[in-house]
């Protein structure tokens, strides 16, 4: 090795870096697919639904996803709506008339009235249907590709004159109602052209329908992804059929992983419950203090849709809120709910029944302004795109805490006149027990709990790990212990971990028996919000660790865990990070102590 090459290793870990990180048998990104180097199996449970943010041009989109479904925050997620096979119609539901469907095709018997279609119910209000058609006979018939909402009448139509190349078909269906019936299929045109023979075998292939509601751009063609062709439990990446993520724009660009609306990647967050009843509206469950509500106001939520409500002030000198009650136990609460200036640029949020916390939000720059009162309340705002904001607060209280919001003209006032023509936008309340606010969960007549996420990895390789290396982050606010990554047994008893115990203390852990072999916190400590690398070499009396290119004081009396799982983001599905984990790497040979610092310097 010559003397430059050398000196470029030992002062910037480069290239000496990029050759561990190339030879490291396991490597899993998570920045948008659990699919990695190494030939593990994943495995993710969340059995609920959960809030996540994708990528669109205009910041992040809030989305619903479903459950069991891995969230990678910013990365851009495009979902086939169909629930059976988007290639082998024979196995699938469809109305026929003059068609028999076969394995990737469709046979028409006659060519003056024929149609095959498809319907599902859809979760948005516009949808975008596309699908690779082709003549198998030579027939120049023309075929046309038919989207019709059912409840609200919309309907669109495009026709090609078919040849024995696929030609991809797309149209756009606006207007449809949630959740209403959409038919999308092949039908015959002959009247608007073709040459009259009969039409033969049209083969069909890759329909698939993608609801773009909310979305910024509209008119590109989404890319195919496959219902009922891969196998789970990974499937496209993301751990369900139908939906596959990107970490890049429609144009291939890379998403940035820094800016307001960076690639995040996979975030576990613990288990938790919306408390708040009607999240979404305002007019049911919540009560007024001289204010009323303009329910479904025409500005668009934070999820695309049109469901955030205006909060409207009464023509009185006096404070102008609204409320929501929940009966539970004494304890930590967080209080968030997104807000949008509508004609006043503060609000706040207050208990107001068994405390006095309150927090103003200033919603044309995005700061917090005053807090105080009793319950040791903190608050937080995060920009949240387009005038949104999501503000939080945090708080002690005791039974029966209370939501409340209210409109202000300014930092601490609470009263002032009303003006029936000002309030703000509200939208996603939720209530939590627990010392930072979580992703969002939609709420109507009853409480809804999320489950924690657990990604877990098997496979032959993982008892042969003895060097494990992870990228983290975790937010300002959040002190309570998480794992950022694990090697178990999924017991107590047998398990190596990188974990946080508190807001800033990263610890490195070996238990084996059921007892502790080694334990060491980092000497260096974790700031919130930035993103670090620890890494660990683990050998019988010689366990080396390393934490952003420092190295920890070796412990040299020591036993191995006897493991078959590598854990991310959690140890044995409790202790959840409830933050963003990055890469992970993993040896089957021990990395010296340089070899570590290399791994996790910036």
């Amino acid at each position: 090795m010559d003397r430059k090459r050398r000196l470029m290793e030992n002062n910037n870990g480069w290239p000496l870096r990029n050759q561990l990180f190339d030879g490291a048998p396991i490597a899993l990104p998570l920045t948008h697919t659990v699919i990695g180097r190494g030939g593990l199996t994943p495995s993710f449970t969340r059995a609920t639904t959960e809030t996540g943010q994708k990528w669109d041009e205009a910041g992040y989109l809030d989305f619903t996803a479903l459950a069991g479904e891995m969230v990678f925050k910013g990365a851009r997620r495009e979902r086939n709506l169909l629930a059976t096979s988007s290639k082998d119609f024979s196995v699938t539901t469809g109305i026929s008339l003059n068609a028999t469907p076969t394995a990737g095709s469709v046979v028409f018997t006659n060519a003056s009235a024929y149609r095959y279609k498809r319907s599902l119910a859809i979760p948005g209000t516009k949808v975008q249907c596309s699908c690779l058609v082709k003549s198998s006979d030579g027939s120049k018939a023309v075929v046309g590709v038919r989207g019709y909402g059912v409840a609200s009448g919309a309907s669109a139509v495009e026709s090609v004159a078919l040849t024995t190349e696929y030609q991809q078909i797309t149209i756009t269906i606006s207007g449809a109602t949630t959740n209403e019936a959409i038919d999308f299929g092949l039908e015959n045109r002959i009247g608007i052209g073709g040459d009259g023979t009969a039409i033969g075998t049209v083969e069909i292939t890759q329909i698939q329908i993608n609801d773009i509601t909310g979305e910024t751009d509209q008119t590109t063609i989404r890319p195919y992804v496959s219902v009922g062709v891969e196998s789970a439990p990974a499937y496209h990446g993301s751990m369900v059929d139908g939906v596959k993520c990107y970490d890049t724009d429609r144009s291939g660009n890379p998403i940035s992983t820094s800016g307001s609306y960076p690639l995040v990647g996979y975030v576990p967050w613990e288990a938790r419950t919306n408390l708040c009843l009607q999240s979404e509206d305002l007019s049911t469950t919540w009560g007024n203090n001289n204010t009323t509500e303009s329910v479904n106001a025409a500005v668009v939520s934070p999820n695309g849709t049109t469901t955030a409500d205006k909060l409207v002030e009464a023509a009185t000198n006096t404070t102008h809120t609204i409320h929501n009650t929940v009966a539970g136990t004494s304890g930590v609460y967080t209080t968030s709910v997104y807000l949008k200036a509508a004609g006043r640029t503060w609000a706040y949020i207050t208990e107001g029944n068994s405390v006095t916390s309150t927090a103003y939000f200033d919603l044309t720059n995005g700061v917090v302004g005053t807090v105080g009162g009793t319950g040791s309340p903190s608050a937080r705002i995060v920009d949240a795109g387009n005038g949104w904001y999501r503000c939080s607060m945090t708080f002690t209280a005791g039974a029966n805490a209370n939501i409340q919001i209210g409109t202000s003209t300014g930092d601490t006032i609470s009263s002032f006149l009303g003006d029936i023509t000002k309030g703000v936008y509200v939208w996603g309340a939720q209530l939590e027990l627990g010392s930072f606010a979580t992703p969002y969960i939609p709420t109507t007549t009853v409480a809804v709990a999320r489950n924690a996420d657990v990604l877990t990895y098997t496979g032959a390789d993982v008892a042969n790990i003895k060097t494990l290396a992870a990228t983290f982050s975790r937010g300002v606010g959040v002190a309570t212990a998480g794992t950022v990554a694990a090697l178990s047994d999924n017991t107590a008893n047998e398990y190596s971990s990188i974990n946080l115990t508190s807001a800033t203390a990263v610890r490195f852990d070996g238990v084996d028996g059921g007892v502790s072999k080694w334990q060491t916190t980092a000497s260096n400590a974790y700031t919130p919000a930035a993103t670090s690398k620890a890494a660990y070499s683990a050998a019988t009396n010689s366990i080396k660790m390393d934490l952003d290119g420092t190295a920890q004081t070796e412990d040299t009396v020591a036993t191995l865990p006897t493991v078959t799982q590598v854990q991310v983001g959690h140890l044995n599905g409790a202790t959840v990070l409830n933050g963003p984990v990055g890469q992970i790497f993993a040896w089957t040979r021990n990395l010296s102590q340089s070899e570590l610092g290399a791994v996790d310097r910036a």
